[in-house]
């Protein structure tokens, strides 16, 4: 409502004006095949940027396709090191070496003797029917 130190009233809502027909474009759907060719960032981004959207069931199902996987508490994806065995594997958890992504930092690391309880892995998301 602060117009400027010289306005002697509040600003009155919006401003006015028209936004010219040939601006409004809607962006396509992003068709499933697409998903498999994207980077690692561009279907992170996609994931936790797109939140309730198709888009991010699928950007979720290319990241399982690849080995990565989501932790409900955390809040982040995490991947097995390849050729790498846990140190402890049970029927409920294991302990080992682990590449995760950080959406706060945007960035990989690796967690070290790390205790994976498997209840605390989602699902691989389950994606909508083509037609």
């Amino acid at each position: 409502t602060f117009a400027s130190p010289w306005a002697d009233v509040p600003v009155k809502g919006e401003p006015e004006f028209t936004v010219p027909h040939c601006y409004i474009q809607h962006a396509p759907r992003l068709q499933p095949g697409y998903f498999s060719k994207f980077q690692q960032d561009t279907l992170f981004h996609i994931f936790y940027s797109m939140p309730n959207d198709e888009a991010q069931l699928y950007a979720a199902n290319e990241l399982c396709n690849r080995g990565w996987f989501y932790h409900k508490e955390h809040h982040m994806w995490f991947m097995r090191i390849p050729n790498v065995e846990p140190l402890v594997k049970t029927n409920t958890y294991e302990r080992g070496t682990y590449y995760y992504f950080d959406p706060v930092v945007w960035e990989t690391g690796r967690k070290d003797n790390f205790v994976l309880q498997y209840e605390m892995v989602e699902k691989r998301p389950q994606l909508p029917q083509q037609l």
